[in-house]
């Protein structure tokens, strides 16, 4: 089944390769590149040929690879242009989960049909509940079985 991912937010190092600066690139990427009538830069996928003008990047891992313009500005902003990315309840938890090794508690508000708010404290078998919680219920946090049950706030630590 085909599902929609987004692009997790990850900020990244380039510099744009205007062909004057070149001995700029190869001090910032080391022995991950090389000039031969051209630049090439050593990439996890093997030697790719730079064009003036490509943005060479640094990867979350450390690596070099280029990128052409249209598709870097397409994909790229500057830091400073950054806006406030609004992510659903859902999304937050998830993130704040991916950076805790092992988390020791999970609280979780639920909104039942009648208004009321249960809070629910998980010290045990805690990524079995996030996997239960993200599961089971749908991008806004409102349960599969009954949306008349929701997630109305959620901690992690």
């Amino acid at each position: 089944m085909v599902k929609k991912y987004r692009k997790k937010p990850v900020v990244v190092e380039a510099i744009q390769w205007t062909g004057d600066n070149t001995s700029e690139i190869m001090k910032w990427v080391g022995d991950n590149a090389y000039f031969r009538d051209t630049l090439y830069i050593k990439t996890l996928e093997g030697d790719y040929r730079a064009s003036v003008g490509d943005y060479i990047i640094k990867g979350i891992k450390g690596e070099f690879y280029p990128c052409i313009p249209d598709i870097f500005e397409k994909t790229y902003e500057p830091k400073e242009r950054i806006k406030a990315i609004k992510l659903t309840l859902k999304e937050q938890l998830l993130a704040v989960a991916e950076t805790i090794k092992e988390p020791k508690v999970l609280v979780v508000a639920v909104q039942l049909p009648t208004g009321a708010i249960e809070i629910i404290t998980n010290t045990t078998n805690i990524n079995a509940k996030l996997e239960y919680y993200t599961t089971m219920y749908d991008d806004e946090f409102r349960l599969l079985a009954n949306p008349k049950v929701r997630i109305v706030g959620a901690m992690i630590v």
